[in-house]
This record gives structure tokens, sequence and C-alpha cells, in this order.
């Protein structure tokens, strides 16, 4: 993967911030499947961070199509709250909602839903993403992952996820 450019910038002196950043990748993956089915991808983040723990943010992403150039891929809403629960412990609750295109690696363009909750300190989080309809499944789904990340060099890290997808009341099969 080639990592993109990333800008930060501070929105007020009462702490809101603003992001931006601007990636692009070999590949675009998601808890273990391509979405971009090998394929080269742009993205493009937008967030804000209030002062208060309320944050939201809109990604979108391009792929490189086999004939027909560049194409939309996703497009993503997130919002919840964050909060310091003890020191170095702190708690996330949120929504997010999006939307593949008939680009992506997935059958026909999907979608989801999926509320989240989770927990995380300074190099270690857990998190529980419950969805209705995951990608267009027509099941609720649990997914749980466990995350970590380690610096290695003051400009190298290591990052890792293991999750796991749960279906809840019927089978779950990927399309």
């Amino acid at each position: 993967h080639v990592a993109g450019l990333i800008f930060m910038c501070s929105a007020s002196a009462a702490g809101a911030q603003v992001g931006v950043a601007v990636s692009a990748f070999s590949d675009s993956r998601f808890r273990g499947y391509t979405l971009s089915d090998g394929r080269p991808v742009a993205i493009l983040d937008l967030g804000y961070d209030a002062p208060n723990g309320l944050y939201g943010a809109l990604s979108g992403s391009i792929v490189a199509s086999r004939d027909e150039g560049l194409q939309p891929l996703r497009l993503a809403f997130n919002g919840g709250y964050v909060k310091q629960l003890s020191r170095g412990l702190t708690g996330d609750v949120g929504v997010v909602h999006s939307r593949y295109s008939t680009y992506s690696g997935l059958a026909g363009g999907r979608s989801y839903t999926e509320v989240y909750g989770g927990v995380s300190a300074k190099s270690v989080g857990a998190r529980l993403s419950l969805s209705p309809d995951y990608l267009g499944t027509s099941h609720w789904t649990l997914h749980a992952a466990i995350n970590a990340r380690k610096d290695i060099t003051t400009s190298l890290t290591v990052d890792g996820e293991l999750g796991t997808l749960f279906p809840l009341g019927g089978s779950y099969s990927r399309a």
C-alpha cells in the first residue's frame, strides 16, 4: 500500500479539529475481503472532532475500473461520541453507513449500517459492531474486533486487527 498525504488543522482554540486525509492503495480491503477486486483505490476522508466529544466523518473512494477508467467505489458517513473513561482508557460509540458501487468487489453493489461501541488504551482497543443488514444479507450480524499498534521507530508503525463476524439468527454467507 502507498500511504497518502494527511493534513490536520485546528478549527478553533477550543479544541475542535478538522481533518483531511488523501490516500492511495493498491487494493481496498474491509474485514479481510477485497472491495476493489485487487485494483488501485484513492480515498478522500474529511472529519470533524468537536471539543465535547462528538465527531463526524465523510469518506469517499474511487477505483480504477478494468474498462471504464476511474469510477466511484464507496461513500461512507460516520458519527459518534468519544469520552475519556479513566486515565488512559477511552470509550467510543457511534454509527456508520457505507454504500458501495457496482464497481466494488461486492456483487451488484451493497450497503450497510452499523452501530458500534468500543474501548481503547494507548496501543490496544476492542470494538463490537451490530448491523441489521450487513452488506445486504438481510440478517443481523455482530462483528467483534481487537486491534493493536506498535511504534517501531519514530517514522514506522505496525498496525494489526483481529476480528470475526457472528450471524445473529439465520445463516450468513458473503455474496
